[in-house]
């Protein structure tokens, strides 16, 4: 009877950590899907991009001067090649979280279009948020498993969980694991990841010029880059980003950056022809920021990499390749 009595207890005991455990798995789970929205529209983005059915696609890398500076569609309809825009505010703090992420979903045969303003110096490194977004996909290489799992523990396994019911978790989990539905923050943006409009009633004022980054730390992040992607059997295409500048400014911008720019285009894929192409004067392009364009400017950007990337592949079916590097 002792015995039995003792089991019971046990079972009972055993029962309560299980759902404990359980509970816990849930919430913590539930707060990942809303507690980063930088995480939330790259997964959504990501969802599109994986129903891709194709040997090829076509990923547009970056911050927002590409959220804001393409129609996918675009390049999806000229090119029939399956296109998706994977671009988040920022690079999510830091272009090293960009790339990061977008390694992690490359595959064979992918063209991975990125532009960055780090090109022109403008990027602010927010280490925090990046370092969050890459531990909630994953992918923060200073977080091992042991204190992953310490961190779940002590974060989310608590006898009242903050603003949480089981209940209310369970319709998140759902629409993450099992329908796969976007998360409600995409709303903005259209079926292909491009940011739908960019309002048209404020124009920017142009960018003051700064001087360019170093060119050694530039082509030595972007080789890595490359590689990288090669190794996965995806190739990198560079697509300088738009900039509103003041006349006055274009040629001193012109000759500050010319050597950065000749270097790119040695030693990598770089669609832009020349540097007068992407300093813009014309304040009617741009929105709500010197590097966001309004739908006009997204089309015609997007229209010029349909064209260089069409040619391109008719020279090169295969692969987009520079296999000679210069020295700097």
């Amino acid at each position: 009877m002792a015995v039995k009595k003792t089991l019971g207890l046990l079972a009972h005991l055993l029962g309560f950590v299980a759902i404990y455990i359980a509970a816990g798995l849930m919430f913590a789970l539930a707060e990942r899907d809303t507690s980063n929205t930088a995480y939330e529209i790259f997964r959504t983005k990501a969802l599109h991009a994986d129903q891709a059915d194709s040997s090829r696609r076509i990923l547009l890398v970056g911050g927002s001067n590409v959220i804001y500076g393409y129609r996918s569609e675009v390049l999806e309809q000229s090119l029939h090649i399956p296109t998706t825009n994977m671009a988040i505010n920022s690079e999510g703090g830091d272009p090293i979280a960009m790339r990061e992420l977008s390694l992690s979903m490359a595959r064979d045969g992918d063209i991975v279009v990125y532009s960055s303003i780090a090109f022109w110096n403008l990027r602010s490194i927010d280490t925090a948020s990046a370092k969050d977004l890459l531990h909630q996909a994953g992918l923060d290489p200073a977080t091992d498993l042991r204190k992953r799992l310490k961190d779940l523990v002590s974060r989310y396994w608590l006898m009242a969980p903050r603003q949480q019911t089981l209940a209310s978790a369970l319709p998140r989990l759902y629409r993450r694991y099992v329908s796969k539905e976007p998360t409600e923050q995409f709303k903005d943006y259209n079926e292909y990841g491009d940011w739908k409009a960019c309002p048209t009633s404020h124009h920017p004022s142009p960018q003051g010029y700064t001087p360019p980054p170093p060119t050694v730390a530039l082509v030595d992040a972007l080789r890595d880059y490359q590689q990288r992607l090669r190794e996965k059997g995806a190739t990198l295409v560079l697509d300088i980003s738009w900039l509103y500048v003041h006349a006055d400014d274009s040629s001193r911008w012109l000759a500050e950056y010319q050597r950065n720019f000749q270097v790119l285009k040695q030693n990598f894929v770089v669609t832009t022809r020349a540097l007068d192409d992407v300093l813009v004067s014309n304040g009617l392009l741009f929105c709500d920021s010197e590097h966001h364009l309004v739908d006009a400017g997204a089309l015609l950007r997007s229209q010029r990499l349909a064209t260089f990337l069409a040619a391109t592949l008719a020279a090169h079916p295969r692969q987009l390749t520079i296999t000679k590097v210069h020295s700097i």
